[in-house]
C-alpha cells in the first residue's frame, strides 16, 4: 500500500514536472518568433519624420496612436472602448492660458512679478484681504505653528520660503545652526498649506528671478494637465517675488525684512490679516490626447488583466528640430506591439493566455505621467482585477555606466509590493534570457528616483504590483538626436524576450500573484 502511493505520488510529479516543463517550452517557442527585425519595422514607422516626435495632444501624437490602433485590429485584438481602441484624456493647456493677477489697484504681469505653478483648468478667487502666515510652517517637535488660532478655509493665505532664524542665523525650528527641512522642502509646504483649505496661496520665493525662468522654460514647452474633476478642485498657486510681496504687506506697516527681523528677535510670529483687495482668475485652452488600448481575451481566468506598458508620447518639435524619441519610448512601443502579435499568434494556434493581456500605449508619460494617471483612476478593467503592470521605457540603448555586457536591463519595483513577481521575472530570465539584471535604480535611496518617473507609478500607487524594464539614460536622452540608427535592436529584442516569458507565465499559473511587501519607498 504504501509502496503504491508512493508509485503514485511519484508519477503525478512527473506528469506536473512534464506539464510544467511543457508550458515553459511552448512560451519559450513563441518567445522566439520576437525579432529585432519586427521591432525595428515598427520604430522604423514610429520614430519617421511624419510623426514629427509623438507631442502629446498634436498631430504626431494623433497619427501615431492611429498606427498602434491599426496594428491591433490587423492582429485580432477587438476595440473595448465603446467600439474603439481609444480612451480620451480630457486636457487643459496650461502654456495657452489667460490669467490675471490684480492686488488692491495694482495690475501685476507674469513672469515679472508673478507665475502661476499649479492651478486649476478654470479658477477665479476673490476676496478683501490676504492672511500673511509668515513661513507657513506647523512642526509638532519644536512646538511652532504659523498657523496658530487663524482660519484660511477659502481666503487667500501668504507663505514665505524658508524657515524662521534667530539673530545668529540658527534655525529656530531644529534649534541649532543647522536647517530643519523646512528650509527648502516647497511641497511640503505647500501640502500643508492646501489641508487649511485655502482659495488661493501666494507662495514667496527666495530665488524668485531663477524660478520664474525655469517656468518660462516649462510653460514654452507645452505643459498640459488633466482636465478632471479632482483637478478642477486645486488650490491655484501663485509664485512672487519679494518685490511684489512689500507691495502689500506694506500695507500692515511693515515690510518683509521687517517681519524676519521681529520673528528673529520675538522667536515666535503671530499671523497678520493684510486688508487689501485681491482678485485672481485663469482659464486654461482644453483639449484631449488618447491612450490606445488592445485587449487579447483570456480563456479560464480572463476577469484577471495583465497590463503591457509602454509611453506612445515624446517631445515634438522644438522650431524645426524633430526630437524623435526612438529610444525614449519608441523602442517600449514598438516592442508592446511585437509582443502583441506573437501573443496573437499563439492565441490563434490554440495556446492563447488564461488571463487577459491589455497591451497600453500611454499619452502624456512626458507632461507628468497623465496618460497613465488617467486611466489608473477611470480603468476600463477594474484595479482590483489587474494582477501587475509590466512597463517598458527606453530599452534600445546602452548606458555610460559599466556592465559584464550590453545584454543588460535595469529592473525597477519588481520586488516592492510581490515577491513573487520578483522571483517570477528572475525565473524566466534565467530560463530564456540570462541577461545581465541590475537592481542599481531599485534602490530607494538613488537620487534619480525612477521608480516614480514612468507609467508604471500611477499601477503601484494603486497597490497594484509592477516592473519598469529600462537600459538607462544616455547622451541623447531629449534631445533631436535620440534617433533610429542608434538603437540596437538585437538587445532590444533580448529584453522582449523577457518581458514576454515573465507575462506568459503571470498569465497562464494557477493562482495570480499576491501582494506580500510593504512598499519600501517614500
Amino acid at each position: 500500500m504504501i509502496q503504491r502511493v508512493q508509485i503514485c505520488t511519484a508519477t503525478l510529479f512527473i506528469l506536473l514536472l512534464n506539464s510544467i516543463f511543457a508550458q515553459d517550452t511552448i512560451a519559450l517557442r513563441y518567445s522566439s518568433y520576437i525579432k529585432a527585425a519586427t521591432i525595428n519595422k515598427h520604430l522604423s514607422v514610429l520614430a519617421s519624420d511624419s510623426l514629427e516626435g509623438r507631442e502629446t495632444a498634436q498631430p504626431g501624437m494623433v497619427k501615431a496612436a492611429k498606427y498602434v490602433s491599426e496594428q491591433f485590429a490587423a492582429n485580432g485584438l477587438p476595440p473595448v472602448i465603446n467600439n474603439s481602441y481609444f480612451q480620451r484624456i480630457p486636457l487643459a493647456n496650461f502654456s495657452k492660458s489667460v490669467f490675471s493677477l490684480k492686488v488692491g489697484d495694482n495690475m501685476f504681469s507674469s513672469p515679472d512679478d508673478y507665475f502661476i505653478s499649479e492651478a486649476p483648468p478654470t479658477a477665479s478667487v476673490k476676496a478683501k484681504e490676504i492672511v500673511f502666515a509668515g513661513y507657513g510652517i506647523t512642526d509638532s517637535v519644536s512646538g511652532w505653528n504659523d498657523y496658530l488660532n487663524i482660519d484660511v478655509t477659502g481666503k487667500i493665505l501668504l507663505i514665505l520660503e524658508g524657515e524662521p532664524v534667530d539673530k545668529k542665523g540658527n534655525s529656530l525650528i531644529s534649534k541649532s545652526e543647522l536647517p530643519s527641512s523646512w528650509k527648502s522642502d516647497r511641497s511640503a509646504k505647500l501640502q500643508l498649506a492646501r489641508s487649511k483649505k485655502p482659495g488661493f496661496i501666494l507662495f514667496v520665493g527666495a530665488d524668485y528671478k531663477s524660478m520664474a525662468e525655469r517656468f518660462t522654460k516649462r510653460v514654452a514647452s507645452n505643459r498640459l494637465m488633466l482636465d478632471t474633476e479632482e483637478n478642477a478642485n486645486h488650490t491655484p498657486v501663485a509664485y512672487i517675488s519679494r518685490t511684489t510681496a512689500d507691495k502689500f504687506i506694506s500695507m500692515s506697516g511693515m515690510d518683509l525684512n521687517d517681519h524676519e527681523k521681529a520673528i528673529s528677535k520675538k522667536k515666535k510670529f503671530t499671523a497678520q490679516i493684510i486688508p487689501v483687495k485681491t482678485e485672481f482668475s485663469i482659464a486654461m485652452e482644453k483639449t484631449s490626447c488618447t491612450n490606445v488600448l488592445g485587449y487579447l481575451e483570456g480563456s479560464d481566468l480572463k476577469d484577471e488583466v495583465i497590463v503591457i506598458s509602454a509611453h506612445l508620447d515624446h517631445l515634438g518639435k522644438r522650431g524645426d528640430k524633430i526630437y524623435y524619441g526612438a529610444d525614449d519610448d519608441g523602442s517600449g512601443s514598438a516592442s508592446i506591439l511585437t509582443m502583441m502579435e506573437v501573443f496573437a499568434k499563439a492565441k490563434r494556434e490554440g495556446h492563447g493566455p488564461r488571463r487577459s493581456l491589455l497591451f497600453i500605449s500611454f499619452t502624456g508619460e512626458e507632461k507628468g505621467l497623465l496618460g497613465s494617471d488617467y486611466y489608473s483612476d477611470h480603468p476600463i478593467f477594474p484595479m482590483e482585477k489587474t494582477i501587475v503592470d509590466l512597463n517598458i521605457d527606453m530599452i534600445g540603448r546602452v548606458d555610460t555606466l559599466p556592465h559584464v555586457s550590453k545584454n543588460y536591463t535595469y529592473l525597477i519595483g519588481s520586488d516592492k509590493l510581490s515577491s513573487q513577481l520578483h522571483r517570477i521575472n528572475e525565473n524566466a530570465n534565467a530560463s530564456c534570457c540570462q541577461l545581465e539584471l541590475n537592481y542599481k535604480y531599485n534602490d530607494p535611496s538613488d537620487r534619480e528616483r525612477l521608480y516614480y518617473r514612468s507609467d508604471h507609478y500611477n499601477f503601484a500607487k494603486h497597490n497594484v504590483p509592477v516592473i519598469f524594464y529600462f537600459t538607462g539614460i544616455h547622451e541623447d536622452y531629449h534631445k533631436p538626436t535620440d534617433t533610429i540608427d542608434k538603437i540596437d535592436f538585437e538587445k532590444t529584442s533580448g529584453i522582449v524576450k523577457l518581458v514576454f516569458n515573465t507575462a506568459w507565465e503571470l498569465a497562464n499559473r494557477n493562482e495570480r500573484i499576491v501582494v506580500d511587501v510593504v512598499n519600501d519607498f517614500k
